[in-house]
Formats: structure tokens, C-alpha cells, sequence
């Protein structure tokens, strides 16, 4: 007869007595999301390894007693991508593998563990003038294996790149428990390497857990400008965004945050932006020279010219910098004084697509009768709608999912794609059939299915199963809502 799940809880916590367990009740409730407020769903147990070697030990046990499992840093994602696909799942924690190993600024590398949070990551790199280049919104909150798995881009990654672009390689548990690294020399440069680190950064946990990593670092520029520009229209601001990138100079931040997000930061952060206009962007030209900044400058004031602008104003204040961009950072939490909560999106699209599609958001926003404020990353067209609701019950609920869903379908009908660094988790999985054809999915399954023949590695993310109603080309929008309710998310800690 078959050992129920219960049983094989049971003997994988007795079978690894060294591990740090977690399965009250309380505890499993407080892992049952993550930053996306529509999908619940509490491990059986939850494992808190503190090494490498620990983690691998866990996974080996899994696979041979065959217990689904998947992988959670910090719990910031926003796509349901460390949420449990059902109840008979065990949850890993990498919170505890919280390790800065090493620094070589000469060589410009970090040896890292996947628990870091990257905000002290770039602490501890400021004494030696270089930082770990990605920086998502969750910057002070956020892990290192987190970023790594969903391949999470920031602020500034029109300028720097997003996170596959900065790394030698990484150490990897593979589905059946094995420790390796993408290469036998992680300070090694290999066209080959780059390759495994390119499959399994972004890979969502579905190929194996990330644990390590050799970081590539960025010496940190020594002059350092920000333009505030206001517009008295989204369109006249996306213009200028398709004109800035068509130019040539190459700005290393290009932030758009539209006249709802102005009024919530101001209010929260006390910024100044101006509350006249319809939208603001926020331009950040960075160089190791001061003649460089000085030219670009006068190269952006050329263009600004020729843009419909109601202010333009230049900060090389660091104070005021970092204020800015605390306020850019902090714009989806300026959000909670307006609405006790809010479903954020996120899809690339091509800059050319920005003015129809955000007036199309606009237009959608009427028909579900739900507010939408847009805060995204401009430079490369990669959109952060937020849905903001106040109750939830089923209409409410319904008319959130149908929003998301004609959102999506709006960025793909443009040639987007669903994600540009959030990830598909739970959340847009039965999407993938309208971004893929057949063929294409069945292609990422046979990686996929060559790496976990048994299916345990975070199941039923990012690729829609076979049979199921996604595969057929008919969706229905993300899982039921599990226990949702206003009270409920305040006392989780998920909002403001």
C-alpha cells in the first residue's frame, strides 16, 4: 500500500534530524504567499536549511520518497512562484543560507549565498566603490536567490541589465539532490556556462534550487545626474521616452510614474514632484567622468527642447537623488493610503506600443470600475499596472481577474510578452498558451522533463500541464482567491 503524504512527512523529518522544521498551524499559514495578493495556498511543513550541503540532503530525501517541494527566499515575488501548488507540498526556506562569502573588488566579484538581501549586499560594497548592479523596487527586502530564480531586473536595468547579466555562475540542487556548479571553475568564462546560467537564472525553482552564486559587481559611477520631467499628458511623456531611446544616449534609468502615483508619493515621501502634471519621468545619466556627464547633459537638454514639457529640473545633489529614488522605490507602498489593496502586474511591450496601450489600461480600468495607477520602467517598456480594490468579495475579485486578464491580452496583442521580471509562478501560467505555440511549449517541457523526469522541482509553474484547460487555449485567469479579506492581509503583513 502507498505511504500517504502525512507518512512521508514523517519520515523525511526523520530521516534529517539536523534540519530546522516548521509545521504548526501559525507557522504554515505565514508561508502560504507571497506578494501577490490573489493566490494562497500553506505547505504541508517547512524546511529551514542552513547550507548548501542542507538544502541538497532535503531535495535528495524528496526525491526519494517523492514529496513535491518548492523553494521561497524572502517572499516578495508577486507572481505566486514559491506559493505551494496544493497542500501536499514541503516548502524550503533559503532565508538562512545568508552569507556575503566573499569580495573581490579587484576582480569585481562576489561569491554569495542565495539568502543575501540585496540591499545589504550593496551595503557591504559601497566601501570598495562597486555594487551588485540589479535592483528591484523590494531592494531592502528581497533575496539574492529570489532575484536569481525569477531573473528580476530594477530601476536600473535599461543601463545595467538584469540579473543574468550579472553573473559568473551559479551553485545549483538539482531535482534529485546533487550540488554543482553551471561550471567546474565558477570564476571560469565559458560561452557554455553562460548558457546553464541563462537556463537556470529565471528558471523559477523548476530546474533545481539556487543556493550560491559568483555575482559580476559594477564599479559605482562617480558623477551621477537625475532629470525630473513633468508632461501634461501620458502621451506626450511616452513620446519622449520613444525619442530619448531613439537618440542615443544611453541613460541608465528611465522611470515613469502617472499623475495618481505623483499625489501618493508626495504625500508619503514629500518629494515636490510637481501635482500639476499628468505623469513625471525620472532620467538618471551615470559616468565615471565629469566631462561625460556634462555632455550628456547638454545632449538631454537638446532633446528636451523638442519635447511638450511642464518642467524640467536637474539633480546632481546626491541627497536629492536618493530621495527621488526612494520615492520611485517606495511608490507601490505610497499605494496603501489610497486603497487597502492593489493586484500588480507586469508585461513587456515595445516602447513604440506604450501610448496606445496605456490609454487602452485606461480604458479597461473604466470598463472592470477599478482605479489603475501605472509606475513602471519606461526605458524598456516594461509595465507595472496596479489594480487597486477595496473589498473582496466575489464581484470584486472577478472584476480584478478580468482586468488582469485583459491586460495581458492587450501587452500580448502588441507582441509583448507576460513577464519581464516577475516571473509566470501560478499567476500567469495558463497565459503561456496564448505568448506559445504547441511546439514551443512542448520544447521548454522536454528541458524541463530532462531535468525533473519526476515532476517535484515547484510543479505546475510557469508551464501549463498537459490536459489541463490552459493547454487547450482557454484560460481562466489565476487560481480561486484562499482565504482573502482586508483583515486578513493586515494581519499577514502584506500591506500598509
Amino acid at each position: 500500500m502507498q505511504n500517504t503524504f502525512h507518512e512521508k512527512i514523517q519520515r523525511l523529518k526523520q530521516r534529517l534530524p539536523q534540519i530546522s522544521w516548521l509545521d504548526s498551524p501559525a507557522q504554515r499559514l505565514a508561508y502560504e504567499r507571497d506578494g501577490n495578493v490573489l493566490i494562497a495556498q500553506a505547505p504541508a511543513l517547512i524546511a529551514l536549511p542552513t547550507s548548501p550541503q542542507d538544502v541538497a540532503s532535503v531535495v535528495k530525501a524528496c526525491s526519494e520518497l517523492d514529496i513535491p517541494f518548492t523553494t521561497r527566499g524572502a517572499g516578495t515575488g508577486l507572481a505566486a512562484g514559491s506559493v505551494p501548488h496544493s497542500p501536499d507540498c514541503l516548502m524550503i526556506s533559503t532565508a538562512r543560507l545568508n552569507q556575503i562569502l566573499s569580495i573581490d573588488a579587484e576582480k569585481l566579484t562576489a561569491h554569495v549565498q542565495a539568502g543575501v538581501v540585496n540591499g545589504v549586499l550593496n551595503e557591504a560594497l559601497a566601501p570598495y566603490g562597486v555594487m551588485y548592479a540589479p535592483d528591484p523596487s523590494s531592494q531592502k527586502a528581497c533575496t539574492l536567490g529570489g532575484n536569481w530564480a525569477a531573473n528580476a531586473g530594477g530601476v536600473h536595468c535599461i543601463g545595467y541589465g538584469v540579473t543574468t547579466d550579472h553573473l559568473h555562475a551559479l551553485q545549483v540542487v538539482t531535482p534529485q539532490g546533487e550540488l554543482l556548479w553551471t561550471a567546474p571553475n565558477a570564476q571560469a568564462e565559458s560561452t557554455l556556462m553562460q548558457a546553464f546560467n541563462a537556463l537556470y537564472c529565471g528558471s523559477e525553482g523548476t530546474l533545481g534550487i539556487l543556493t550560491e552564486a559568483i555575482v559580476q559587481l559594477t564599479p559605482l559611477p562617480k558623477h551621477v545626474g537625475v532629470a525630473l520631467l513633468a508632461f501634461g499628458s501620458v502621451e506626450s511623456a511616452m513620446q519622449a521616452v520613444t525619442s530619448l531611446t531613439a537618440s542615443g544616449l544611453a541613460p541608465k534609468a528611465v522611470e515613469f510614474m502617472d499623475a495618481l502615483t505623483i499625489r501618493c508619493v508626495n504625500s508619503t515621501f514629500k518629494v515636490g514632484l510637481p501635482e500639476d502634471a499628468q505623469g513625471v519621468l525620472l532620467v538618471e545619466l551615470a559616468y565615471y567622468y565629469e566631462a561625460e556627464l556634462t555632455e550628456a547633459y547638454n545632449a538631454l537638454e537638446g532633446l528636451v527642447q523638442g519635447w511638450n514639457v511642464l518642467s524640467f529640473t536637474w539633480e546632481t545633489s546626491p541627497q536629492r537623488r536618493d530621495a527621488l529614488w526612494k520615492a520611485r522605490k517606495g511608490a507601490v507602498a505610497s499605494y496603501g493610503q489610497l486603497s487597502p489593496m492593489f493586484y500588480i502586474l507586469d508585461s513587456v511591450i515595445p516602447r513604440s506600443a506604450l501610448p496606445f496601450v496605456l490609454r487602452e489600461i485606461e480604458a479597461i480600468s473604466k470598463k472592470v470600475d477599478l482605479p489603475i495607477a501605472n509606475v513602471f520602467h519606461a526605458g524598456d517598456g516594461n509595465l507595472h499596472p496596479h489594480l487597486m480594490f477595496h473589498n473582496t468579495d466575489a464581484t470584486t475579485i472577478d472584476r480584478v481577474k478580468a482586468g488582469a486578464d485583459a491586460i495581458f491580452d492587450l501587452c500580448l496583442s502588441v507582441g509583448g510578452v507576460l513577464s519581464g521580471e516577475h516571473g509566470i509562478g501560478l499567476e500567469k501560467v495558463s497565459h503561456m498558451v496564448d505568448q506559445f505555440d504547441e511546439a514551443s511549449l512542448d520544447a521548454q517541457r522536454a528541458v524541463w522533463h530532462a531535468l525533473d523526469a519526476k515532476g517535484l522541482a515547484n510543479p505546475t509553474k510557469q508551464l501549463p500541464q498537459k490536459g489541463c484547460c490552459g493547454d487547450s487555449g482557454h484560460h481562466h485567469g489565476m487560481p480561486r482567491a484562499k482565504g482573502l479579506s482586508v483583515e486578513g492581509l493586515g494581519h499577514q503583513g502584506l500591506w500598509i
